[in-house]
């Protein structure tokens, strides 16, 4: 039998090591991998359990539901947005558009989205009467220009400029009297056109005239209106008598000025006329400034310098681009009338010519045999015969 004294003495021996210190009572006690292993052993069935409880599963099946409408309601804000700066966006100009897609082998495939400003053209080339170029203008426009004699904005009777319809209960003519304009007669056609324009209208309507240069002239200088006048019939008579007799051409194409003042005064229409080159900043400028959704129309007298900015002006301000040719104008007549048929060869005439300019050689040529095909008796088909010829001949 073992004394106390040895059982005491037994206690109090310490470790082997002397030099090795003992685990404090707070430090949680070393577990062996055996043990690690045998409890996870006998808890995971537990933990299966868990996993496939009712309750916890239900709170899975939430957590992907809500994840899932979130993702839903971000696409619909998205889309949502996409929409709206959609809608707040210009509205695109009001003419059908025609994708001739031609493919050369030789000179690449070509695809070309091509407005009916450039296939076909509706080009005013000289007719009997300018009384009736208006009237010409639309039986030529028919089919190549569709909608072209739709009223543009609701309301308000109906009137034209060289061709181009509008409707409105005002109306501003924005026209060019640089020193260009002196040539080919083109002063003179303006001004016949705007006086037919302005009679159009009724008393009820109003309207204002803005001639530019280098600088602005307003109608009925040196004493011009601020604003629209009434179209009754004294103001009509002043403001042709006006454009006869104090009218005179001289200086550049300096538009913008004439473009934001007309602006100002919120019309429903405004045509703007031009036979020069238009600075390509002019379109941006005038497009920010067009808060009241002003639909404007563009035309190109003769030259088609400015044709590229005319168009995305009109373009950006819901309006139509037209083209006029004024080669042989003399006052209050064109000399001869073009048909229908002879304005879309013109303008296929004008697409082959573009290929040969790019180096798109076959695709001009063939451009050249659809026009002889398809209007073998006009002038342009005469020239188009010439053109092969030489494509030929220099081959």
């Amino acid at each position: 039998m073992m004394d106390v004294d040895t059982l005491v003495d037994r206690r109090s021996v310490r470790s082997k090591d002397e030099s090795v210190p003992q685990r404090p009572k707070w430090m949680p006690k070393r577990v062996s991998p055996v043990v690690v292993r045998a409890r996870m052993r006998r808890e995971l069935p537990f933990v299966v359990h868990l996993l496939n409880k009712p309750s916890f599963r239900h709170r899975r099946q939430d957590t992907t539901a809500f994840v899932f409408s979130l993702l839903i309601h971000v696409m619909m804000i998205l889309v949502g947005f996409q929409l709206l700066r959609y809608v707040t966006q210009p509205a695109t100009i009001q003419s059908e558009f025609i994708i001739n897609t031609e493919f050369d082998q030789g000179d690449g495939v070509e695809t070309e989205l091509l407005s009916l400003v450039d296939s076909p053209v509706p080009r005013i080339q000289p007719v009997a009467n300018l009384a009736g170029a208006i009237e010409v203008a639309n039986a030529m426009v028919g089919d190549a220009y569709r909608g072209g004699d739709r009223p543009i904005v609701g309301g308000g009777g109906g009137f034209g400029f060289f061709g181009a319809k509008a409707a409105g209960d005002s109306v501003v003519f924005v026209v060019d009297r640089s020193g260009s304009m002196a040539d080919q007669g083109r002063m003179e056609a303006a001004k016949e056109e705007l006086t037919l324009a302005i009679q159009q209208l009724q008393p009820y309507q109003q309207f204002y005239v803005i001639f530019y240069s280098n600088k602005m002239f307003r109608m009925l200088a040196p004493d011009p209106p601020e604003n629209l006048l009434p179209a009754s019939p004294e103001n009509v008579q002043r403001v042709i008598d006006w454009i006869d007799n104090d009218l005179q051409v001289g200086g550049g194409t300096e538009p913008l000025t004439s473009l934001l003042a007309a602006l100002k005064m919120k019309p429903n229409v405004i045509f703007f006329l031009t036979d020069g080159d238009v600075d390509s900043s002019t379109a941006a400028t005038v497009h920010l400034n067009n808060a009241h959704g002003t639909i404007i129309h563009t035309i190109c007298l003769s030259e088609e310098y400015g044709e590229a900015v005319m168009q995305r002006i009109a373009l950006e301000n819901n309006g139509r681009y037209r083209f006029v040719e004024t080669a042989s104008l003399t006052r209050g007549a064109f000399d001869t009338q073009t048909t229908q048929d002879e304005n879309i060869a013109a303008a296929k005439l004008k697409t082959a010519r573009r290929h040969l300019e790019q180096g798109h050689t076959r695709t001009g040529q063939r451009w050249l045999v659809k026009l002889i095909k398809d209007h073998p008796d006009t002038p342009q088909a005469r020239e188009a015969e010439q053109m092969l010829a030489s494509i030929v001949a220099a081959k």
